[in-house]
């Protein structure tokens, strides 16, 4: 199986009538997903690519704000406690340093 990818010519806008063969790699792709998962030096060095996600904290704050509430049916207060006793730690200690 293999792929035509035509080539382009910027002089003259347009297409030229020759092509690149490309062949796709077989190998298996397995991603591995999770918060942690960087915080491992042994799945690290298993990887042939990392991407990390960043997201603000206020964003990460409002989104766990609107999950648990209409999903978790916990208050505000409840959240908010659980975020600056556990998470915001937590976060602070292993994910950012893995990041």
């Amino acid at each position: 199986m293999f792929h035509q990818v035509p080539s382009y010519d910027f002089s003259t806008n347009s297409r030229t009538s020759e092509v690149t063969v490309i062949t796709p790699n077989l190998n298996p792709i397995i991603i591995v997903e999770g918060i942690l998962i960087f915080s491992q030096p042994e799945l690290v060095e298993m990887f042939d690519l990392k991407v990390f996600v960043d997201t603000p904290a206020d964003v990460r704050l409002l989104r766990r704000l609107e999950r648990d509430v209409k999903e978790r049916g916990r208050t505000v207060d409840q959240i908010s406690t659980q975020y600056m006793r556990t998470v915001r730690p937590m976060h602070k200690q292993f994910v950012q340093p893995s990041r």
